[in-house]
C-alpha cells in the first residue's frame, strides 16, 4: 500500500492508479478497507493495536532521570548502566508472560540484569521507581500481585 510522490502526482503501489495530493489519503483508506474486508471474509482476525509504542517512550521520558537499576541497586550515568552499556526499559512482568502495559510495569534496568531476566517474572524491590513516578511497592500492580500471592522468593 505504498504511494510513490512524484511532480505533485502520486502512484499507488498496490493499483498503479495515479492521484494528486488531495485524493491520495482516501485512497489509501479504501485500500485498508478492502483488505479489511477481505480478511473478514477469509476468517482472518484484525491486528489489535496496542499503545505499546508509545508508552515505551512516554516511559522513556519519565524514567531519564534514575540513575540506579531496578534490579541489582547498582548506579550509572542517565545515559549508560553500571556496567557501561546503555540503559534497557524493562517489563517487570515481562509482555511474552502477562502482556500488561502501564507505566507502573516499567522500570530501568542495565543491560546485564535485563538480558539476566530474560522473559521471567523478577520482582525489583519496594523502592524501586516505575515510570508512574510511584515506588514499586505503592503501584496497584504490586497490590493485585500482593493479592494474588504472586511473591515468592523472587521478591528481593
Amino acid at each position: 500500500m505504498g504511494i510513490v510522490y512524484t511532480k505533485k502526482k502520486f502512484n499507488c503501489k498496490t493499483c498503479g492508479r495515479w492521484m494528486d495530493d488531495r485524493r491520495r489519503a482516501h485512497h489509501v483508506r479504501q485500500h485498508k478497507v478492502a483488505k479489511e474486508l477481505a480478511d473478514e471474509k477469509r476468517g482472518i482476525e484484525p491486528k489489535v493495536k496496542t499503545e505499546r509504542g508509545r508508552l515505551r517512550l512516554k516511559a522513556k521520558k519519565e524514567l531519564s532521570l534514575v540513575k540506579v537499576c531496578a534490579y541489582c541497586k547498582q548506579e550509572g550515568t542517565f545515559d549508560r548502566g553500571p556496567d557501561g552499556l546503555f540503559w534497557h526499559m524493562d517489563h517487570i512482568i515481562p509482555w511474552s508472560v502477562g502482556q500488561i502495559e502501564s507505566l507502573e510495569n516499567y522500570v530501568k534496568a542495565c543491560h546485564t540484569c535485563n538480558v539476566k531476566k530474560r522473559n521471567t517474572v523478577k520482582y525489583p524491590s519496594g523502592d524501586t521507581m516505575t515510570a508512574a513516578h510511584l515506588t514499586f511497592r505503592g503501584t496497584g500492580l504490586y497490590r493485585r500481585l500482593w493479592e494474588q500471592k504472586a511473591f515468592g522468593k523472587s521478591a528481593s
